[in-house]
């Protein structure tokens, strides 16, 4: 286990959690300073299947960066960490190319 140092303000996940099958637009609202620290998804449909999910660094999907991907096997869940987080500014999206999965995107506000 890694242990993280530094100074963290309003750190704080969004907890989607609602067996999603399409896109998420603003998971997280824009803000100076916000990172992207990671998830943890789950594939989530009553009859299993792959799942394909990626997050942007965006108010929207079709207007952001993509700045993680996670493909998920049928039943599979996993978890994506980042230290010290990948710039989210813009806000975070979330697209949903295949599949239906339940997703908490964790974040932090950092201000100098």
């Amino acid at each position: 286990m890694a242990v993280l140092t530094g100074t963290i303000h309003d750190a704080a996940s969004v907890d989607v959690n609602a067996g999603i099958t399409s896109n998420v637009d603003a998971a997280v609202a824009a803000a100076s300073g916000l990172r992207y620290l990671g998830m943890a998804i789950r594939e989530s449909k009553s009859v299993a299947a792959v799942a394909t999910v990626k997050i942007y660094n965006g108010a929207t999907v079709g207007g952001g960066t993509e700045i993680d991907v996670v493909e998920l096997a049928a039943d599979a869940s996993t978890e994506h960490w980042f230290w010290p987080g990948i710039d989210a500014a813009n806000g975070i999206s979330i697209e949903v190319i295949a599949g239906e999965v339940d997703v908490d995107v964790f974040h932090v506000t950092v201000n100098p």
